[in-house]
């Protein structure tokens, strides 16, 4: 009949129900000591109680409806300790235990302050019959609930943070995912996608020729099939930079020069790599993003660059990691040397790798000298 849906949508009004029934029912048994007033308002507070729970679902839960139903509350309790007989006066203590989590869990720890503020004081100015019966529990129960409703202050303002710092990383989750998905569609355009139209093109030519200079048809298919095994490099190239990163946190060296010998096997760009082997630590994370960095770099060299040649140098000095990726290709078209602040402002450099920088707290510079390479800087702290 009463499902846990059913309880759940009604506990404040449930508890002050079966409070009231305790009420009239304490009162009831203590029938010599009870007063016809103390009896009456007992049988009031468990009518409005009722007709709060058969409302339930109907009285809107807004704060201004809390507070409301709070003081009505507080001014009940205080009506119960000052009416009730002296053998039913204790349950104002079970009262005073119900008004303050209502105050806690539903409108705060300013609120229950109040709370046990008006009780005590009321209990030392108006002194009701049976108050020596309650300090106890009053200050007791007082105490205790302050100190939750700190503390779950506390923890609600963590959740808040919590939430909002994984808002913020889904954001930034979207944003990554979407440049990713720019990027892959501008390399598809730029790379693969020209070639295939530059290739559809030379076939038709080359269809013409063969009726025309079968010895010029023969060049021409001989210049297709070097084209077409150079964008087989290239589309292999672009596949493995797809690939998940695959990175050894406790190795980040090891890594490093894994990417280099694939970046060279793939391009066939001669390419160095050289560490001075000192240990470092780095996090999973910031290794996943320092490998990330390289492979960008060391792609923007074969891919816009041109470059003949390319050297990857990494150093460790006092707490700290130093990425040196240089190469003799065209650079970039301006030229000078630029740290991440100032390419910031003047929006230029590498926009993927001033991002992971960003992300890794580490400090960029490039040097670029057209027509004579580009070489880039980044130092991240450990």
């Amino acid at each position: 009949m009463f499902g846990e849906k059913w309880v759940k949508e009604r506990q404040p009004a449930l508890f002050r129900a079966l409070l009231a029934a305790a009420c009239l029912a304490g009162q009831t048994l203590s029938h010599p000591q009870a007063s016809f007033t103390g009896t009456v308002f007992a049988a009031c507070f468990l009518l409005f109680s009722l007709t709060l729970l058969a409302l339930a679902t109907r009285i809107r839960r807004e704060k201004t409806d809390k507070l409301l139903l709070l003081i009505t509350d507080t001014v009940l309790y205080l009506g119960w300790v000052s009416l009730a007989a002296p053998g039913a006066v204790w349950l104002g203590a079970a009262f005073y235990c119900f008004l303050l989590l209502v105050a806690i869990l539903e409108l705060g720890w300013q609120h229950s302050v109040t709370v046990a503020g008006a009780v005590t004081g009321y209990h030392l100015i108006v002194n009701p019959p049976g108050t020596e019966l309650l300090w106890p529990s009053i200050l007791a129960t007082g105490l205790m609930g302050l100190v939750f409703s700190f503390h779950r202050a506390k923890l609600l303002d963590r959740a808040r943070r919590a939430e909002e710092m994984t808002a913020r990383a889904r954001e930034e989750a979207a944003g990554i995912r979407d440049q990713e998905r720019r990027r892959v569609a501008a390399d598809l355009h730029d790379g693969p996608l020209q070639s295939f139209i530059s290739f559809q093109v030379r076939l038709e030519v080359l269809r013409k020729m063969l009726d025309k200079n079968v010895g010029a048809a023969r060049t021409e298919l001989e210049n297709l099939q070097e084209l077409w095994r150079s964008q087989i490099s290239e589309l292999r190239t672009f596949l493995r930079g797809m690939r998940p990163v695959e990175v050894e946190a406790d190795n980040l060296d090891a890594s490093l020069r894994r990417a280099v010998e694939m970046f060279k096997k793939d391009s066939g760009i001669p390419a160095t790599f050289t560490s001075d082997n000192r240990e470092a630590r780095v996090g999973p994370e910031a290794a996943v993003e320092v490998l990330q960095v390289v492979r960008e770099a060391l792609n923007n060299a074969q891919k816009h660059s041109k470059a003949s040649r390319v050297a990857v140098v990494v150093e460790k000095p006092t707490k700290a990691l130093s990425i040196t990726v240089r190469d003799d290709g065209t650079g970039f078209p301006f030229g000078g040397a630029f740290n991440l602040g100032e390419l910031d402002r003047l929006g230029i450099g590498p926009a993927s790798i001033k991002q992971r920088v960003h992300k890794l707290s580490g400090e960029l510079l490039v040097d670029s000298k057209p027509g004579r390479g580009v070489e880039l800087k980044i130092r991240i702290p450990l």
